[in-house]
């Protein structure tokens, strides 16, 4: 019976501040902790987010402090440890940041196999921002991390263009991120849900009747944010859109933006929209669940995990073909809009004309999608057996290899 494989998941942050790449590697690490046949362990850079070890139950946690660049996060500490730890494999997951060089050089001082999983981070628009510094880290150490890992897991086929292109390596492993369980909930909130089942310090009795499009997520100038505001005032010229709908908008600054300023103007300008900050949890999951759609108007995403919890929760979806699930179109969870204002607002314009039976549809189609795509067992299962792919691969004589 083989031993029980040592694995080391390597994280740029275990707080929210790591944004998708946190709650995409949080989630297999549940997956994983489970398995009898892996001994996992998850270590990053200690950053002033809320952390909570509920979140990670049955998963042992390490941070290291960090100097420097909060972007960046180099940790002498981190790369001491994986210099010295007992592991088998190490996993790490995102690119650009100094958990990458830590993994460069434990793999290469110690020979320790290594799987990168990108995270949607050699996407073109990710490329394009300071090109000086992401030139420098793919000279120094990156683009040698990817080509000499023992494996690399995207979670598209166009991400694995997108590693080819950036990296010339072409094999890669295709596994998708995992989503939460699918909600119980029947279908799609009915319109007039009723204001005490909301979160109180953010709800507007005023919006009780209306249907709710939720934005949620970092406020990146990828996400659409600015583009999403100007869609909203455009709808809102209708008096009866402005009458039926609402915006809530959830998340946290991240990068130059005024996009809390701009919601609350359009709250005042229309009555109908809201900034509520970052919200996580039960709390997340509640605005979830009480969205009549989730809107992602994002020009650039690896595999997002806000579609995937949406479509989980029964809340259907709009979004662009940059957020790269277009099994969400095939299966009808999910309705397409463009990335900028004129189309985002056409998109809000065809959500407004569905029916309280056509929403139900496509919350049904969503969590048929995730417990058929993107279910938490599937995807550990598959991961652990490219863990344990990898490890017999390393224990092969140096001559028999391949």
């Amino acid at each position: 019976m083989n031993a029980r494989l040592r694995v080391l998941l390597v994280l740029p942050s275990v707080t929210a501040e790591g944004g998708g790449v946190t709650e995409a590697a949080r989630r297999l690490a549940l997956g994983l902790a489970g398995r009898p046949e892996i001994a996992l362990a998850v270590v990053a850079p200690r950053d002033g987010g809320a952390f909570d070890p509920a979140d990670w139950p049955g998963v042992p946690i390490r941070t290291f402090r960090y100097v420097g660049s909060s972007r960046y996060r180099f940790s002498p500490g981190l790369i001491r440890h994986l210099l010295a730890v007992q592991a088998d494999l190490l996993h790490l997951h995102g690119l650009w940041t100094a958990p990458g060089l830590a993994v460069f050089l434990a793999a290469r001082l110690r020979r320790l196999p290594h799987i990168v999983t990108p995270h949607g981070m050699l996407e073109p628009f990710i490329l394009r921002r300071s090109r000086r510094a992401k030139a420098l880290v793919g000279g120094l150490y990156q683009t040698a991390l990817l080509r000499r890992a023992s494996a690399v897991q995207v979670t598209t086929d166009v991400e694995g263009g997108q590693l080819a292109d950036a990296s010339g390596r072409r094999s890669r492993h295709v596994i998708p991120n995992a989503a939460p369980e699918p909600a119980e909930r029947p279908g799609p909130v009915p319109d007039g849900w009723p204001p005490e089942v909301w979160l109180p310090e953010v709800w507007l009795p005023d919006l009780a009747a209306r249907r709710i499009y939720l934005f949620l997520g970092r406020l990146h100038e990828k996400k659409g944010c600015a583009e999403l505001c100007d869609a909203w005032d455009a709808v809102c010229l209708d008096a009866g859109f402005a009458r039926r709908a609402a915006l809530v908008v959830c998340g946290w600054p991240d990068g130059p933006g005024d996009v809390p300023a701009r919601v609350a103007a359009l709250g005042l300008r229309h009555g109908n929209a809201l900034f509520v900050g970052p919200r996580f949890g039960a709390e997340k999951a509640a605005l979830l669940a009480r969205a009549h759609f989730l809107v992602l108007p994002s020009k650039s995403e690896g595999m997002p995990m806000t579609v995937l919890e949406a479509w989980a929760a029964g809340t259907p979806v709009l979004m662009t073909e940059a957020c790269r699930l277009p099994e969400g179109f095939a299966a009808g969870a999910a309705l397409r809009i463009g990335e900028d204002a004129p189309a985002i607002a056409e998109g809000l314009r065809v959500a407004d004309r569905l029916s309280t039976e056509e929403r139900a549809a496509m919350a049904a189609a969503g969590r048929a999608l995730v417990a058929a795509r993107f279910s938490a067992a599937a995807v550990a299962a598959s991961i652990a057996a490219l863990y344990r792919a990898v490890a017999d691969r390393a224990r092969m004589p140096a001559e028999n290899a391949s």
